[in-house]
């Protein structure tokens, strides 16, 4: 089933900011799609798995942000009207080298894509367990914080 086909149209939320209860989370993680919608269910989601998501509609709001807020991973589409995954990429990449960057998008040519840029590429899928397992693997688990 697509990812668009499994999302409600009822929820129209359009800022930046995380939804309440965020300071109570881990991680904070910034979702980069150019759809509502697709927005919407992997924030709702994530926020479920306990991260702080914010969220930007395209590469130049998630410059922005990234330059702005205190991110520790971005989610990235890859097809984005004003600036597409792999630009951004770069751009953050130049002030955040250390910046875990997942490539989120429904473009078969970038399974198995690899790149500087990037850590990996996870194929869109109304299944969000792949994005997620992604994740966890990429932001340091809150017992070895605690260790260290």
């Amino acid at each position: 089933m697509p990812l668009s086909a499994a999302i409600s149209t009822n929820y129209e939320r359009h800022d930046l900011e995380p939804q309440s209860g965020a300071a109570a989370m881990k991680h904070t993680i910034l979702f980069v799609d150019d759809e509502f919608r697709i927005r919407q269910l992997c924030q709702q989601e994530l926020e479920k798995e306990g991260y702080c998501v914010l969220v930007a509609s395209d590469g130049v709001e998630a410059i922005d942000v990234v330059g702005s807020r205190s991110v520790e991973l971005v989610v990235l589409d890859e097809h984005m009207r004003r600036c597409n995954g792999l630009d951004a990429a770069k751009k953050i990449k130049r002030s955040h080298p250390l910046m875990p960057i997942i490539l989120f998008t429904a473009d078969d040519d970038f399974a198995g894509f690899v790149s500087p840029l990037i850590d990996c590429a996870v194929l869109k899928s109304a299944d969000l367990r792949a994005i997620k397992l992604k994740i966890a693997e990429l932001l340091p688990s809150e017992t070895a914080a605690a260790r260290s």
